[in-house]
């Protein structure tokens, strides 16, 4: 004779079974989306004549029109293999660690805040631009600025050769896409790149308050640390080849 234990669906905890990581979640999203926008073209199909035209984002579309989905939608949407790759690798190697600092919510909402901080950034500067923008980079540099911010001296070996702390990452590549942003005749959208980082260090900074902008406690506070702490600090290396697990080496 056998007794059956009913298990809720919510109990969770119980079950011994964790809930789905947010960063491959949006990685089976994205290319979900990518496989059905590039390769089956299912737009015809579902009666949409212009897949790109109706759920990317165009600032006058977007916010005169009424298309208030193209902020979030656009961030789905890519140009091709490697304009996904890249964007889903990155979110991968940072989104983990940023993941597990401060958990799923707040993660995804950092997401999708970065990304609706890069498109409007990107209206506020090219607003009668008919030019359609696609993809996740912005809310990818946010990701990428929040593990920064959390982890300023973690040691990242750019290309695998490199060793550069991330704040040094962070900062110089936000310097290099705001010049970019100058170039008019570029296909890319640089300045929402600049606008995902800064949104997601603005709200970071507002919300968790790690650093004090102005005054002097930040520098007693790191002249006060042991040499044992600031050691473990920089001495975190992460490899943006894999990561930790091993998955997507």
């Amino acid at each position: 004779m056998y007794r059956y234990q009913f298990k809720s669906p919510f109990s969770q905890g119980r079950s011994g079974k964790k809930p789905p990581s947010v960063v491959r979640s949006l990685i089976k999203i994205n290319i979900a989306v990518f496989i059905i926008h590039n390769l089956l073209n299912l737009g015809p199909l579902i009666g949409i004549k212009n897949f790109t035209g109706v759920f990317g984002f165009t600032p006058l579309l977007g916010l005169e029109k009424g298309y208030f989905w193209q902020l979030i939608t656009y961030m789905f949407l890519h140009g091709g293999i490697l304009h996904i790759f890249f964007n889903m690798f990155i979110l991968f190697m940072f989104g983990t660690h940023l993941e597990r600092t401060i958990g799923k919510s707040r993660f995804l909402f950092l997401y999708f805040l970065s990304g609706i901080g890069a498109a409007l950034l990107q209206a506020l500067v090219q607003y009668n631009s008919t030019a359609t923008m696609i993809g996740a980079s912005g809310a990818v540099m946010g990701i990428a600025a929040g593990f920064a911010y959390f982890s300023p001296n973690a040691i990242l070996l750019v290309f695998g050769i490199f060793p550069v702390k991330a704040w040094k990452v962070v900062f110089f590549y936000g310097i290099y896409e705001l010049f970019r942003s100058f170039d008019q005749s570029s296909s890319i959208a640089h300045i929402a790149h600049f606008g995902g980082l800064v949104t997601a260090l603005v709200f970071l900074q507002l919300f968790y308050k790690k650093y004090r902008i102005f005054g002097r406690d930040l520098i007693k506070k790191q002249k006060r640390e042991t040499p044992e702490k600031s050691q473990t600090k920089t001495d975190n290396v992460i490899n943006l080849n894999k990561d930790d697990k091993g998955w997507w080496s």
